[in-house]
């Protein structure tokens, strides 16, 4: 058991010129690896935020255009109801205008 212990202290003891060369190799390798690693990183992340944040503007413009579209079409559909509607008929209660609104409700469900 002691021998392994020496074994391994010897391995990283820093005063042989081979575990010197060892030790300056690992962190020239390792340092600058890390270092890009995490610059590519910072770099996607930074992009990927740029692309979402214009996917969902894009996608609340386009919802924001539906929904204007899908309301004036309603708007139209009412103004032209009124259009056919004469006030006398509401004071009347006219079976005419009962069928009319009725046919608009079946119409226009949503």
């Amino acid at each position: 058991m002691k021998g392994i212990i020496k074994r391994l202290y010897s391995l990283v003891e820093v005063r042989t010129m081979r575990n010197r060369l060892f030790i300056l190799f690992a962190v020239m390798f390792i340092v600058p690896n890390v270092l890009i690693a995490y610059s590519s990183f910072e770099s996607s992340k930074k992009q990927l935020q740029v692309q979402t944040d214009e996917i969902v503007k894009v996608s609340a413009t386009e919802f924001e255009d539906t929904l204007d579209r899908v309301i004036e079409a309603q708007v139209q559909n009412l103004e032209q109801l009124v259009m056919e509607i004469d006030s006398k008929q509401i004071d009347s209660k006219s079976p005419e205008l009962i069928r009319l609104i009725e046919l608009f409700k079946e119409k226009h469900r949503d």
